[in-house]
């Protein structure tokens, strides 16, 4: 066997650096797919933005089903769905102010009337934090 010869296995195109480009590939999208699903925004998307007042509209109607709170966003299931100018929601979402956030007497009232297993804080608000 020459120097020129190519050795055995180690031939142009090999197999594993396709192995390895396919599980690096596998790997982003896995990754991607995990940072959409527990970004809450994605997972709420689309919500239509209401008021606090109509948030506890809704609330003292029985039309929410379960809220999940993200810092000062408040994202809550309605059923049945929620209608604006004829477009149907399956999701709303709050701008909490910070006064509810601040005392315990606030929060309790954006949780009561919700079983307290459907209402989820996913990540809270620190005093100081702008809205």
């Amino acid at each position: 066997m020459t120097s020129d010869e190519p050795t055995p296995g180690k031939g142009r195109g090999g197999k594993t650096g396709w192995i390895v480009a396919l599980i690096v590939l596998a790997g982003l999208f896995g990754a991607g797919a995990m940072m959409l699903l527990s970004t809450p925004t994605s997972r709420f998307s689309p919500a239509a933005m209401i008021t606090v007042a109509e948030y506890f509209e809704l609330k003292a109607a029985k039309k929410i089903r379960a809220a999940w709170l993200d810092r000062s966003d408040l994202y809550a299931e309605v059923d049945p769905e929620y209608v604006r100018d004829n477009n149907h929601f399956r999701y709303v979402a709050v701008v909490v102010p910070p006064a509810y956030l601040e005392s315990p007497a606030g929060f309790r009232e954006l949780q009561a009337g919700i079983e307290p297993s459907r209402f989820t804080v996913l990540r809270k608000w620190m005093p100081g934090e702008g809205p």
